[in-house]
């Protein structure tokens, strides 16, 4: 990746593995007495594309970034303190796996740490950089893949790593009345909960991260939508495999479900073409 800053100043660096993209969706969720969700969502064009690289180069222009990066913070001005972003090979996907990297990308660097060396003559360091004026996705890109329990089956185009939560809440409330007689009311709102991380390949990660930035084309699924997700095949919940119960025995049967998708969070590139993904399903009663 080239780091330009000026006629003067471009960086060559090696964005090394481990970055991490961070997406922060312009919508605030709001949970509501009857415990559904409402989301109050600016639009994409208010989303923020964050990512936390490590880059590596030559003990010279590391030193001579840092430079430019201080003198930067003298000028007073935001503007100066943005760079034009381009060269990107086809594993630097560092705002995510969605996004156009063909042309150059304009970002500010809202954070640097220290210079360490890797090699003898090698150094690094760490930079946060927040992209202005990302495209979002297309909505016919969009797609939420085929998941199942174990990575390498063929009809699964993603896995679901060991240690993900899937169970319902327990809505009681216990008290003591004056008489001392013990007492609680059972709302028997158990709503479900899911939160599991995906291990995908970048194709599959791409339209994943699309259908829930953007939504499907039909705008009646991802972003904030109510998602009704009945027992038929190919539902959101039935794409999810090899949980027994997506949100454990009290619910199983229980179908057609009402959920949103609330949060995720991208994990980055862990291995060449094989993306992490945390997400958060949770069920309106």
């Amino acid at each position: 990746m080239i780091l330009h800053a000026d006629e003067l100043n471009s960086f060559n660096l090696k964005i090394l593995p481990g970055f991490k993209p961070i997406t922060k969706l312009a919508i605030n969720w709001k949970q509501l007495a009857n415990g559904g969700y409402f989301p109050v969502d600016r639009g994409t064009e208010c989303d923020i594309y964050e990512s936390e690289i490590t880059a590596y180069g030559r003990e010279d222009v590391i030193d001579n970034l840092i430079k430019v990066l201080d003198d930067n913070r003298y000028t007073g001005s935001l503007e100066s303190n943005k760079f034009s972003l381009y060269g990107f090979n086809f594993a630097e996907k560092i705002f995510g796996a969605e996004i156009d990297y063909s042309e150059s990308i304009t970002a500010a660097v809202m954070k640097y740490g220290q210079k360490t060396q890797k090699s003898w003559k090698g150094f690094s360091i760490k930079l946060t950089l927040r992209a202005c004026g990302i495209t979002p996705p297309k909505p016919q890109n969009a797609k939420f893949p085929e998941i199942n329990n174990f990575c390498g089956n063929p009809s699964a185009s993603a896995s679901l790593d060991i240690g993900f939560t899937g169970d319902s809440n327990v809505d009681i409330d216990k008290m003591d009345v004056y008489t001392g007689i013990k007492s609680f009311i059972d709302n028997r709102a158990d709503a479900g909960f899911f939160e599991g991380t995906f291990t995908l390949r970048t194709e599959d990660m791409a339209g994943l991260r699309a259908f829930l930035i953007c939504g499907d084309e039909s705008h009646s699924m991802g972003r904030g939508k109510v998602i009704v997700s009945d027992s038929a095949e190919g539902s959101i919940i039935n794409k999810i495999r090899g949980t027994g119960s997506l949100f454990g025995e009290r619910r199983r049967g229980m179908q057609p479900f009402n959920v949103r998708i609330t949060e995720f969070t991208d994990m980055g590139m862990k291995k060449l073409d094989l993306w992490q993904i945390k997400i958060k399903v949770v069920e309106e009663i």
